[in-house]
């Protein structure tokens, strides 16, 4: 199975030079032997079985193994807290924290592979990707497999791409490039194209949807997380929310229920959904099983340093394993 590791010049990064405003390329890919967490670790708050989280040598895009995600029905977790179970979601996830990115372009690049017979929750969220400020409850950017596509969302400035079909992606794998400007204000074109605060190339095509003058971080979000540093954290896996609407939309039973009002106190977001704890509910149906795929998941300045499509054209390339 995988390890789990960064490099030593990432770790000085992350540790000695968080104020330096480069950013060393780094990986959280895997390695084979026991699965180990340092460089990315299990989040709390996903329940973990002996299926959740493995290291598959047979769905690869380099290398010799890839991380693979599986989540069913009744899967959900807590934390002390918070409580998935009781807040109308499931998740398996893992997740990197990270002080250094604040203030400056920060680039990921991951394969995903979505099998053949993925079954999308509508008009449930299937989250896939995505990066949070930590105490701040909506994510900054995220991917979703929602409405038969693979969208990038940019909630700050209310943006949706809708970036490639999930018939498109079904069965094979997809590289992901994706540049993010963590700045406040935009004060420099480097490094993401025309100016934007973010940019996003798939399967090496850029994607002209995803392009934003908008910032994705604003000052409203620093002010409101009472924070002196300004963590962010990167997760990445399987996430679905509000999945009593899928279960209200396909039952085969008529349970009686009582609506679901979550309120985000910190940007003032207000989402409904059929009830708080869909699990303890019978409506005759389970939640669908969801496998997904991840591989060459890295970090980086710039798209050259996370891109596989263009990593893989290097004459000295080699997976990280």
């Amino acid at each position: 199975m995988k390890k789990f590791y960064l490099c030593k010049l990432c770790l000085i990064v992350f540790g000695a030079l968080l104020a330096v405003q480069s950013v060393s390329a780094g990986n959280w890919n895997s390695s084979s032997g026991e699965l180990k967490i340092d460089s990315g670790k299990r989040k709390e708050v996903s329940k973990f079985r002996d299926y959740s989280l493995i290291s598959d040598t047979r769905v690869v895009r380099a290398g010799d193994s890839s991380q693979r995600f599986e989540i069913r029905h009744g899967d959900c977790g807590k934390e002390p807290g918070y409580d998935d179970c009781a807040n109308d979601r499931r998740r398996i996830e893992r997740v990197k924290e990270s002080t250094s990115w604040h203030g400056k372009v920060i680039w990921y690049g991951f394969s995903i592979f979505i099998p053949e017979d993925f079954q999308e929750l509508d008009p449930s969220n299937t989250t896939l990707t995505q990066v949070k400020l930590v105490s701040f409850r909506q994510p900054l950017w995220d991917f979703n497999a929602r409405g038969r596509y693979f969208s990038f969302e940019a909630n700050a400035s209310n943006q949706t791409c809708y970036a490639i079909k999930l018939d498109d992606m079904r069965g094979k794998w997809t590289d992901i490039a994706l540049g993010i400007d963590y700045s406040t204000k935009k004060t420099s074109n480097e490094g993401i194209f025309d100016g934007s605060f973010y940019e996003l190339w798939i399967n090496g095509d850029r994607k002209p949807c995803a392009m934003s003058k908008g910032p994705v971080l604003t000052t409203k979000m620093i002010k409101q997380s009472g924070r002196s540093r300004i963590k962010l954290h990167f997760d990445w896996g399987i996430y679905n929310s509000y999945v009593s609407r899928w279960f209200d939309r396909n039952k085969t039973k008529k349970p009686e229920l009582q609506a679901f009002v979550d309120k985000h106190d910190d940007s003032g977001l207000v989402v409904r959904s059929s009830t708080n704890r869909p699990f303890d509910v019978d409506w005759g149906v389970n939640l669908p099983t969801q496998i997904v795929y991840y591989d060459e998941i890295r970090y980086g300045p710039s798209r050259e340093d996370v891109d596989i499509t263009l990593l893989e054209k290097k004459a000295n390339y080699t997976p990280v394993d």
